[in-house]
């Protein structure tokens, strides 16, 4: 018997040291200690250290003490001292492959981030290099500020383009007269590219001759209107003013052509424009879309760099603290808190085989309930006799647990689940799916003797008798019927005398104390029934008494 325990880890703060899991740690050590791996090189430590001991076969048992790191081992063997050997041996070893454990597993991390390092040194060199060589081709303040002017004169260009042509498209869409009032209502105008006003027209040239040709008209025209009210239509002064009005007119539509042509000038130096501005947009976008190129180009490469010195700096971190890691042994530490004690002698195999004999007999004794369930062939549930008939079951009746015989139903019986059981039966019957006339003959029979045919007939025949139904009750048991003495009747012939024809049926039939229920009862012992039941005569008397009664029970033989 020894003792070993399982001592906390310093953990140094953001390190890399070696750990195991912790879901199953305790359990995975269990396991480990009874190792294949460890048990031989135990085998071979007791070899070295101890030639002179014969080796046998040792079972070693580890169990961990409940809420603690604390593990018992035991050692059973045949030879005391060999046993005790080999089980210090096997804690050494034990210790020995897990510190094993973590120094491989240190190197290993060593050599995996050695190799990681080497290669991010290697593509951040030349991922540095790409980022230099783009920096000796491309101005990088020159192509920010480029980036900056190329979009704010875009958004002038697109500014001027958007006001010419809501320009253009009015000038298509409005007649003369209405570009010249929208001139003269918006006098102040901006004026656009190559200094031309922002609306059409101004108060000088054709347009400007225009509009004053037509006032001069209106005035005209009112000048006429008013000497009309007082002279005469072929007054001179009137005739004069329709001369001027002619002469008026024909200058407006001198006037008017001048200024359509003028239009249509300023419209085709509108689409001129903005076909100009078109072009101009179109170089600066691809000018600022390739600036914008050339600065992502730039960007993803300098990103790719700073990812690399970042990992880099990482991995020359992980790699210093895994070798402090390995210098300060943050492992589990595991000590042996007491050697193995001195061996101490046990009945070999007593406990194994206490459980080998339990195992056995409750084998045993499951096989021996399956045989007999197999053997009985008695139904034991009401499931059980559905399985095994097809038959319809018309009701249950439930075991009477009084002492002695089962006394007969009362009218008023205090046992009302028994009584009601029998009332079941009975509605079953008479309400059961018939084709054809209702059947008025039952026969109650039983499988071997004893099992309560005769309770259940009496009981039946009562339980119909009570509904007001002609109920004949018939003792057909001719060897070991019983019905006269349960009914009370003192009558001694009955349906053994009937079939012998030495009486009618009528005379032995007898009332009972219940209403509407009549017995016969079985009369004197016949030594051979059957021959008596097969006759003609037995046939003829069961359709006579057919007809005087609703319902008619025969208790007949097992």
């Amino acid at each position: 018997m020894s003792k070993m325990m399982l001592a906390g880890k310093l953990n140094i703060a953001q390190s890399a040291v070696y750990s195991e899991d912790s879901v199953n740690f305790y359990g995975t050590q269990i396991q480990l200690m009874q190792s294949a791996q460890v048990k031989q090189s135990a085998e071979q430590l007791v070899r070295a250290t101890h030639p002179e001991m014969q080796p046998v076969p040792v079972e070693i048992t580890v169990a961990q003490k409940p809420r603690t790191s604390i593990f018992d081992l035991q050692a059973i063997g045949r030879t005391p001292d060999y046993t005790q050997a080999y089980l210090n041996a096997a804690m050494q070893k034990y210790i020995d492959f897990r510190r094993g454990m973590r120094e491989g597993q240190g190197q290993t991390v060593i050599t995996g981030i050695t190799e990681q390092l080497i290669q991010t040194e290697k593509d951040l060199r030349t991922a540095e290099d790409e980022m230099l060589n783009f920096q000796k081709q491309n101005n990088i303040g020159f192509i920010q500020e480029e980036g900056n002017s190329a979009a704010q004169y875009l958004v002038k260009l697109n500014r001027e383009y958007a006001s010419l042509k809501t320009e253009y498209d009015l000038l298509n869409l409005l007649d003369l007269d209405q570009n010249l009032d929208r001139a003269q209502l918006k006098p102040d105008a901006p004026v656009g590219q190559g200094g031309e006003e922002g609306m059409p027209f101004a108060g000088i040239g054709p347009e400007g001759d225009y509009l004053k040709a037509k006032q001069q008209l209106q005035l005209l025209k009112a000048e006429r209107d008013t000497l009309a009210r007082d002279l005469r239509p072929k007054h001179p002064k009137i005739i004069k003013l329709h001369d001027e009005i002619e002469k008026q007119e024909k200058l407006i539509d001198l006037f008017r052509e001048d200024s359509v042509e003028k239009l249509k000038t300023r419209r085709e130096s509108i689409g001129k424009q903005m076909e100009n501005l078109q072009t101009n947009i179109k170089e600066w976008e691809a000018k600022a879309l390739d600036l914008s190129q050339r600065l992502a180009q730039f960007n993803r490469v300098k990103g790719k760099v700073d990812r690399l010195k970042t990992l880099y700096d990482r991995l020359t971190n992980n790699l210093k603290e895994v070798d402090v890691s390995q210098v300060v042994d943050t492992g589990d530490q595991v000590s042996i808190m007491e050697p193995a004690t001195p061996p101490v002698s046990v009945r070999p195999g007593l406990i194994k085989s206490l459980l080998i004999g339990l195992g056995v007999g409750l084998l045993a004794g499951v096989a021996i309930l399956i045989l007999l369930d197999r053997i009985d062939d008695r139904m034991a549930s009401f499931s059980e006799f559905q399985h095994q008939f097809s038959e319809n079951v018309l009701g249950q009746i439930p075991k009477d647990k009084t002492k002695g015989g089962v006394s007969l139903l009362e009218p008023e019986d205090a046992r009302h689940v028994f009584a009601e059981s029998y009332r079941n039966v009975r509605s079953s019957i008479f309400f059961m799916p018939y084709e054809g006339p209702r059947p008025k003959t039952l026969l109650i029979t039983s499988a071997v003797p004893n099992e309560g045919k005769s309770t259940v007939a009496s009981n039946l025949a009562i339980t119909m008798a009570l509904s007001g139904a002609s109920t004949l009750l018939i003792d057909g048991d001719l060897r070991r019927g019983a019905l006269r003495e349960s009914f009370g009747v003192s009558s001694k012939i009955g349906l053994s005398e009937v079939l012998k024809q030495e009486v009618n049926w009528r005379e032995v039939v007898v009332p009972t104390s219940y209403a509407n229920l009549f017995l016969l009862p079985r009369g004197k012992i016949l030594p051979q029934p059957s021959e008596h039941l097969l006759r003609e005569s037995t046939d003829a008397i069961l359709k006579e008494i057919y007809n005087y009664y609703d319902y008619i029970l025969i208790d007949s033989s097992p």
